[in-house]
């Protein structure tokens, strides 16, 4: 989903940069703790693992490369559907060009 995960080293927690919602998730947990507990147990609102695994299906089982994302092609900030007619393969970084002006980062 094209999803950028950092550490603010201020506060020890890792933050979601979310490109499609236009959105900055905060997990409240470490890099230890977001690895070791909020993945394993939250793995699909930490990575969107059952809304990506529905566009790989649908996809033919696609295997992105690994400068590629799926992403959305009117973000849902901009009123776009969140279903996966409304994906598309990008390129991350230009996903993350067009994306940053529009979330105003």
């Amino acid at each position: 989903m094209g999803r950028i995960f950092a550490l603010d080293t201020q506060r020890d927690v890792v933050l979601i940069f979310e490109p499609g919602t236009g959105e900055i998730l905060n997990t409240e947990e470490n890099f230890v703790n977001f690895h070791d507990s909020e993945i394993p147990q939250y793995h699909d609102a930490c990575l969107a693992s059952e809304f990506f695994n529905e566009w790989f299906e649908a996809n033919g089982n696609f295997v992105l490369p690994h400068n590629k994302c799926v992403g959305y092609k009117v973000p849902l900030f901009l009123n776009g559907e969140d279903d996966i007619e409304n994906l598309e393969v990008s390129d991350m970084e230009v996903y993350w060009e067009i994306m940053m002006p529009l979330m105003n980062l």
